[in-house]
């Protein structure tokens, strides 16, 4: 099955969407209807450069089953959350990390959650 310009719209419009909610407007982030070599067997994919703060995300045009509103909304989310929990992991597999960064990674997670779910529940 082949994704459409329409279901890259959708997923475009829904990685936006969650880019906002988590606050990760300090990252530059490119939205392409494409998949790298590497993950071809991916409905979407994300890719990111921790120190220059810039993220792809894709959104792989050939998938291996309908292409379904719910499905593009949640391969969105899935994304959008693997650039929120990026950096941590890239420094959890470093071969040199120091206890201190993964500290400050995993606090930063939470300040952003804070911010996007906490706080606004929090005031109701």
């Amino acid at each position: 099955m082949k994704t459409t310009n329409k279901h890259f719209s959708l997923f475009k419009e829904h990685v936006y969407l969650w880019l906002d909610h988590f606050g990760l407007k300090d990252w530059e982030t490119i939205i392409s209807h494409d998949i790298p070599a590497d993950c071809t067997d991916a409905l979407a994919a994300c890719s990111m450069d921790l120190q220059a703060r810039f993220a792809n995300i894709y959104l792989n045009p050939k998938w291996d089953r309908t292409p379904t509103d719910e499905l593009l909304k949640n391969s969105a989310f899935h994304e959008v959350c693997e650039l929120l929990l990026g950096p941590l992991d890239i420094m959890c597999k470093s071969r040199y990390v120091t206890e201190e960064e993964i500290d400050s990674s995993r606090h930063g997670i939470i300040a952003r959650l804070y911010n996007s779910i906490a706080q606004e529940k929090y005031r109701t």
